[in-house]
């Protein structure tokens, strides 16, 4: 008898590592993968979470295109920056800014400037997507929405990362009337306006 249960509690280890060694290759929690890109602001559009403008997308499209201000300014001295929303499938939206433009850089000549702004670790779901605003006039805070470019749905993403974006904004100011007026280029790799540090976490487990 007592051989019998020293089999049976010998069987009921061999049965626990097992089952132990399963979880360890099969871990419940999903593992995520950190990936870091670049966004690039694309010449082309498409539809996303009911919303129809620019991608911002992984590569550069090969036209340039530009938004400009029919609005002109006494001075040569302009600012650019962004505002970044969080874009649900229901067409809703949460502002991950604090409601007003970050990433502002300026000039006062035809250049690519840049700033930086630090992103805030965001949770997700795989139907949202990221939408970049753009604003650009003469105030050290720009205020003037320009135009718009948004990522597709980030399907396997978990989570937006905290990381330091990088904004590149390619700006020309045109000189008519007495006044400047400001265009922001974009969509190829001669006006190659773009987002660098973009981060966010990869699910790479099914099982949970």
């Amino acid at each position: 008898m007592k051989k019998l249960r020293l089999l049976i509690l010998l069987l009921s280890f061999i049965l626990i590592l097992q089952g132990l060694s399963f979880i360890l290759r099969n871990p419940l929690i999903p593992e995520v993968k950190a990936t870091t890109e670049t966004r690039y602001m694309r010449n082309d559009k498409w539809t996303v979470n009911g919303y129809n403008t620019y991608e911002l997308a992984t590569s550069q499209s090969s036209g340039s295109a530009k938004d400009f201000h029919t609005e002109g300014f006494t001075n040569n001295l302009m600012y650019a920056g962004i505002r970044v929303l969080l874009r649900h499938s229901d067409g809703s939206e949460n502002e991950i800014t604090s409601g007003s433009a970050v990433a502002v850089a300026n000039t006062n000549v035809d250049a690519e400037i840049s700033a930086t702004w630090n992103c805030i670790q965001t949770a997700i779901v795989s139907t949202d997507n990221i939408e970049v605003n753009v604003y650009m006039d003469n105030k050290t805070t720009p205020t003037t929405y320009l135009t718009t470019f948004e990522t597709e749905q980030l399907s396997s993403a978990s989570r937006l990362d905290s990381n330091i974006w990088t904004v590149y904004y390619n700006i020309k100011i045109v000189f008519a009337d007495s006044l400047y007026f400001p265009y922001f280029y974009f969509g190829n790799s001669t006006y190659n306006s773009r987002i660098t540090g973009f981060a966010f976490c990869l699910s790479t487990n099914t099982n949970a």
